[in-house]
């Protein structure tokens, strides 16, 4: 009754029968896109040299981190020659400024009446089809299960099933770990329909090595820019967590940042603000503002506060995939501390690139290290940049989905 209260809806919808699953998904895609989306399906235009890139929503690169994602993902492939274009599932009111954005890029804006039988009928046009995320690839399995030339790639954005079998773990529930089993076998069954499987993680890529084994499995990490911050140490001050808050790992961790690990900071350090920022807070996380506690919600630009505060935290205590507010903090030049859960899947060094705090007692000691150690902090800022210089920048993206593009060129399904 406690799990029903706590996530409502979207907890029952895993316990029905799978069909009928995806007729309440269908109709429900179907239903919205007709109050928002208009007929676009401009077929005729598409080149031989076409990827299609489809998503649930426009991205929107002020949100959240998978909106940011996605739109690198779509200028690597302009810089790799192909026409683009970008197919959202669904439209919002607001959109028309990002799909400015994305035409100014000179993207190609695909809108359908219905995405899904936009596909079944134009699918074959485009030389790739990169899809993001497993439950838009659930509503376009019968566009996956069609033999053609056309390559489809799946890029989960994380494992669904991963980040529901450790929320389960976290909360000690068989309930939540029968969901995730169930969630697993529906994920994987539609993953291996795909041409190649694209994560960001090299732990998601492993363990899907072992359940895919006629799917190639590849990593593409999340690409940033790196926008450096000039504001020395002691022109500085507080501390930040980044995140879009409809994503339940962010409401966990902020909340237990604040519950468990600030109270104990305020003690050592109690001028220290910290300022909970990012999109869609909800009334859980609205409720954290206090004395030193700030709501941010939505920042145009991130800049100005990133070149203001001290450090960055990501206490995330379940979840799955890489982390693009780690990748975002950082290319920022923002020291950030996080959690071994956070840090997962990317090849940083703990008091190196970053700090590693998996319990409360090392986040206080963390905490306060790098808030009062100026060298320490500017030796992590140092080494952030290089880390994301390295591994996280568009023209490490191209070189990386060059090598994609070559793998899947000679598979077949």
């Amino acid at each position: 009754m406690i799990l029903m209260m706590r996530h409502g809806l979207k907890f029952l919808f895993y316990l029905l029968p799978l069909t009928f699953r995806d007729a309440i998904r269908t109709c429900a895609y179907c239903i919205k896109a007709r109050k928002y989306n208009t007929a676009s399906q401009r077929a005729d235009d598409i080149v031989e040299n076409s990827v299609l890139i489809v998503d649930h929503f426009v991205p929107r690169a002020n949100q959240d981190a998978g909106s940011v994602a996605t739109i690198n993902q779509l200028k690597i492939f302009k810089q790799l020659g192909y026409q683009v274009c970008f197919m959202p599932m669904l439209q919002q009111q607001g959109d028309e400024s990002y799909l400015s954005e994305l035409k100014n890029m000179g993207v190609e804006i695909l809108l359908a009446a219905s995405p899904m039988v936009y596909l079944q009928h134009h699918a074959e046009k485009f030389k790739m089809v990169f899809i993001y995320r497993y439950p838009i690839a659930r509503l376009l399995k019968k566009t996956l299960m069609t033999n053609m030339a056309t390559k489809f790639i799946i890029n989960p954005a994380d494992l669904f099933y991963l980040r529901q079998q450790r929320f389960a773990k976290l909360m000690r529930s068989a309930l939540l770990d029968y969901v995730a089993k169930r969630i697993k076998t529906e994920e994987l069954a539609i993953l291996q329909k795909a041409d190649a499987v694209v994560v960001h993680s090299h732990v998601e890529k492993k363990l899907l090595d072992i359940e895919l084994k006629q799917t190639p499995v590849t990593t593409l990490p999340i690409f940033v820019e790196l926008m450096p911050t000039p504001a020395a140490f002691n022109e500085r001050e507080g501390i930040l967590f980044l995140g879009n808050y409809q994503h339940q790992p962010n409401v966990d961790a902020v909340t237990f940042f604040v519950n468990e690990i600030y109270p104990l900071i305020k003690q050592r350090i109690p001028n220290l603000h910290f300022y909970i920022v990012g999109s869609h807070p909800t009334a859980a996380v609205k409720a954290l503002v206090s004395d030193g506690i700030t709501v941010t919600g939505q920042v145009e630009d991130l800049y100005e506060l990133m070149n203001q505060v001290k450090i960055a935290v990501a206490p995330l205590r379940f979840g799955a995939g890489m982390k693009g507010k780690l990748c975002t903090t950082m290319a920022y030049g923002l020291p950030t501390i996080a959690s071994s859960m956070a840090t997962e899947g990317m090849n940083v060094n703990n008091e190196k690139d970053i700090l590693v705090a998996d319990t409360v007692a090392t986040w206080v000691e963390s905490i306060k290290k790098l808030l009062t150690d100026s060298q320490l902090w500017t030796v992590i800022r140092a080494n952030a940049y290089t880390y994301i210089e390295q591994y996280h920048t568009l023209s490490y993206g191209v070189d990386i989905t060059q090598e994609l593009v070559t793998l899947i060129q000679p598979s077949s399904k």
